[in-house]
This record gives C-alpha cells, sequence and structure tokens, in this order.
C-alpha cells in the first residue's frame, strides 16, 4: 500500500488509516495466532481485522476489563469479541447505562472456536 508515492510498512499504513499515536507501537499478526513463544514480552499485539471492526485507542473500559479478567492475548481474539465490546461501549456512553464485565459475560459466552480464537456468542437464559 504507498501513501503519497512512498512504500509503508502495512503497521504504518494501519497508524495512518487509524490515527494510532507514534508513542503507541503496534505490530500486525496474521490471521492464526502467534506462538507464545515467538511473542515479544513488552508488547500488546492486535491483528488489522480488529481494527477493521472497531477497535480504536484508548480502549474503551470494557474492553481494558475484558483483557484484565479473562488473560486473553487480543491477537487470540476474534473480531467479533471487539465489535461487541466497542458496541457495548458506545451504547454505554451515549445512554449513561453504566455497563459492567459482568453484565455483558451475563448475556454472552466466550467461546473458542476451532481456529484456536475466541469469540461471544449470545445466549438467552430461560
Amino acid at each position: 500500500m504507498s501513501v503519497r508515492g512512498a512504500l509503508l510498512p502495512p503497521a504504518q499504513v494501519v497508524e495512518d488509516h487509524f490515527r494510532i499515536s507514534n508513542v503507541i507501537s503496534i505490530l500486525l499478526v496474521n490471521d492464526k495466532p502467534t506462538p507464545i513463544e515467538k511473542l515479544s514480552h513488552n508488547a500488546t499485539y492486535f491483528s488489522k481485522e480488529q481494527f477493521n471492526v472497531g477497535l480504536r485507542f484508548p480502549l474503551p473500559s470494557l474492553l481494558k476489563q475484558f483483557f484484565h479478567f479473562t488473560k486473553i492475548p487480543p491477537a487470540f481474539l476474534h473480531p467479533n469479541v471487539v465489535r461487541v465490546l466497542m458496541g457495548c461501549s458506545v451504547l454505554d456512553m451515549l445512554y449513561h447505562l453504566d455497563l459492567s464485565l459482568l453484565e455483558i459475560v451475563f448475556v454472552y459466552t466466550i467461546k473458542m472456536s476451532q481456529k484456536e480464537r475466541f469469540n461471544l456468542s449470545a445466549h438467552i437464559s430461560s
């Protein structure tokens, strides 16, 4: 991908497109989760598709809580997790709902897909 005639690395293109501060360093990972042995211990990994479905910085509180309590690295999340949590954050902000992660996990179940990525699926208890 080129911007103004210059060929940029993929991470730079994402930083420019999504207006990510230069203070935040990002490393894009493929669709497949990267083995932990190959990951740097001082970095958090996201995929480009997570940005495409609405991930933005600074991270909303619900997303930070999700990472903290589940201990699931962002690179192992299906984009629907980002979409659901970002959507809930927007609704929370617009309508002053004061949503907690507990309320979201009450409605959604965290499941691991066959591709070893975690996603959220809605369940209605009877």
